[in-house]
């Protein structure tokens, strides 16, 4: 299959080449010389271009069959605006899907999406979806909750807490849902063995818990048993609006902190039916991550 890739230099885009590229004839899009460079060595032809440069783009989307997309995020910044990440780029995919007739998009989004949302990510991340769905070329989405995969942020960040002997954590009690992000590329590899439909698909992991459960159990790996200390959330949403205010690219903003802070209950069921797939035990998941992560802190 002939792909046109955009996102590839993130985390998971990253793997998806990686873990695919030998199957699939892959080609991606990314905005600058830097990350280019980071796919380096991957079976993948990379074209550096502005995917608001419609006719460069429908030049690339001419080789191809389908488009996958991972381009998403949580922070939004100055230079990289919620609408910017989310609804222009399913903008320019879909104008140039259209154009050159493709076969189907693939598009990773996350868990709770909606538009009714009083996030300003979510409501994005819907409205993104929306692009792709009313498009004439069918488009499958994937709505995600935390992705934790080897060396990613996510499972460095949640593992850095488990190796703590005291963590401090906005509303501990908030539920995760994690999936391994081999799962996912898994979920991809079977989408892109049958033909695209027009569907939303929630996907999750195997088990749902409560932040502090996660963190711990995550530590238990490590062989520590991290002491957590919950915090309530209004303190962080107070320290966020301050960043706001005193700094052009904060850290973390409120908007991610409402984000991380929703409880994520995801029922798989039609997913996994309709990807005929199997989920990474939670424990085999947390297993892997620290092995890995005590590989990184001794290499």
């Amino acid at each position: 299959m002939k792909l046109l890739v955009t996102g590839a230099n993130g985390s998971l885009g990253h793997r998806f080449v990686d873990e695919l590229g030998g199957e699939h004839k892959i080609t991606t899009v990314v905005r600058s010389e830097a990350a280019a460079r980071r796919l380096q060595g991957l079976p993948v032809k990379c074209v550096v271009l502005d995917l608001d440069d419609h006719d460069a783009l429908v030049e690339v989307a001419s080789e191809c069959e389908l488009a996958v997309n991972f381009i998403g995020i949580i922070r939004a910044s100055a230079d990289n605006s919620y609408y910017q990440a989310h609804e222009m780029t399913a903008q320019a995919i879909v104008r140039a899907a259209e154009a050159v007739a493709m076969k189907g998009m693939i598009s990773l989004s996350i868990t709770g999406a909606d538009s009714e949302s009083r996030n300003s990510c979510l409501r994005s991340r819907s409205e993104a979806d929306q692009i792709f769905l009313q498009s004439s070329v069918p488009a499958t989405l994937i709505r995600l909750p935390m992705v934790l995969g080897e060396r990613d942020a996510a499972s460095q960040a949640l593992l850095k807490k488990a190796a703590s002997a005291i963590h401090f954590s906005f509303r501990a009690g908030s539920l995760e849902q994690p999936i391994y992000a081999g799962d996912v590329i898994t979920a991809l590899d079977r989408l892109l063995n049958q033909p695209i439909q027009p569907r939303v698909l929630d996907l999750g992991g195997p088990e749902c818990l409560p932040r502090h459960q996660l963190i711990r159990l995550a530590g238990s790996y490590l062989e520590v048993k991290p002491i957590i200390q919950t915090l309530p959330l209004f303190l962080g949403l107070l320290a966020a609006g301050l960043l706001q205010h005193l700094m052009s690219s904060p850290p973390v903003t409120r908007t991610m902190l409402e984000l991380l802070d929703q409880d994520d209950v995801i029922d798989n069921r039609d997913a996994l039916h309709y990807l005929n797939i199997e989920l990474t035990p939670l424990a085999d998941m947390l297993s892997y991550l620290a092995e890995d992560f005590r590989q990184l802190q001794y290499s």
